[in-house]
């Protein structure tokens, strides 16, 4: 309502009419004291002096670098450590096996060492054993049927197995009955003297030898064979029946077939016991020994014994 009337719309009351500007005089005071900005220099970046925003840039660099570095250090002092440890427990963990496969090892070696240990026992008892049960054979003439053991203390399982006036053709038809049921371990064979009474060739003697040995390895192949050489002889003792040897029973002969028997068993590997050696005494059996001059006395076997001694222990 406008003065008590009711108000009509009118759309041309909505136009606001602009007020005429007016020219006001510029006051001289405030254009003195007002910054002039020039618009079109707002956005030139590169004329504005930001000198004094330098310093705090560099300060703020510096800061940002010290912060880097300082983490760069902490992180290779972390590595570092990470490192350090990690060698410490792979050490740790390769001690640990060793000393794993140490003790295992020498559990291992001692349990083999015992078991071998047992083993050597048991060949040594076995040996022993074996020893106890050697059997000693002694064939021969007379010279060995006068051995007498016990004299000299032994103590062995032996036996003899001679005849006064054997030679190798008799031992041949008697193998049996003279080794092969006394199954020897150890045979020692004395003969030869009255091959040489009978006038058995050198050659046909060892023929002979051979056959008997060949044949005791062949019927008792774990048998060791000893051969000893023809014992001496002196003629020039009183008492020396010369109808007991013939005139081709001498002391050079004995050593012909000795050096023969000699050969013969170092060909085949066979132990010969030098027995003449030790009688001898100038090419004769030494007066010391026999009462005779063909049989030994106790002094005589002595000398035997010193050899036959170093077989049976």
């Amino acid at each position: 309502m406008k003065n008590g009337k009711p108000y009509k719309y009118n759309a041309k009351d909505r136009i606001q009419k602009t007020p005429k500007k007016v020219k006001k005089k510029p006051n001289k005071e405030v254009t003195q004291n007002t910054i002039k900005i020039d618009r079109s220099r707002l956005n030139d970046t590169k004329s504005l002096d930001t000198s004094f925003l330098e310093g705090r840039k560099e300060e703020k660099e510096i800061k940002s670098t010290k912060e880097k570095d300082k983490k760069v250090d902490h992180n290779k002092k972390i590595k570092q450590i990470r490192l350090f440890r990690n060698l410490f427990l792979s050490l740790s963990f390769v001690c640990i096996i060793t000393l794993i496969i140490l003790y295992t090892y020498d559990t291992v070696k001692k349990m083999i060492d015992s078991y071998h240990k047992e083993e050597q026992e048991e060949v040594v008892v076995k040996k022993k054993s074996d020893k106890i049960d050697d059997n000693y054979l002694f064939v021969g003439d007379y010279f060995t049927s006068d051995y007498n053991f016990e004299e000299f203390g032994y103590d062995y399982h032996y036996v003899k197995a001679t005849s006064g006036d054997l030679t190798t053709s008799v031992l041949l038809n008697n193998m049996k009955t003279a080794i092969y049921q006394y199954n020897p371990s150890i045979v020692i064979i004395e003969v030869g003297l009255f091959d040489i009474h009978n006038n058995l060739s050198m050659d046909e003697y060892i023929n002979n030898l051979d056959k008997i040995v060949t044949l005791i390895k062949t019927n008792r192949p774990y048998a060791t064979i000893y051969i000893e050489s023809i014992y001496p002889i002196n003629p020039t003792v009183e008492g020396f029946d010369s109808k007991y040897f013939g005139d081709n029973v001498t002391n050079a002969i004995i050593k012909q077939y000795n050096s023969s028997i000699l050969s013969y068993t170092k060909k085949n590997n066979i132990e010969y016991l030098d027995m003449y050696s030790v009688l001898d005494s100038r090419d004769v059996l030494d007066k010391d020994y026999t009462d005779n001059g063909y049989t030994l006395n106790k002094n005589g076997y002595q000398q035997v014994n010193k050899i036959i001694q170093k077989i049976v222990g």
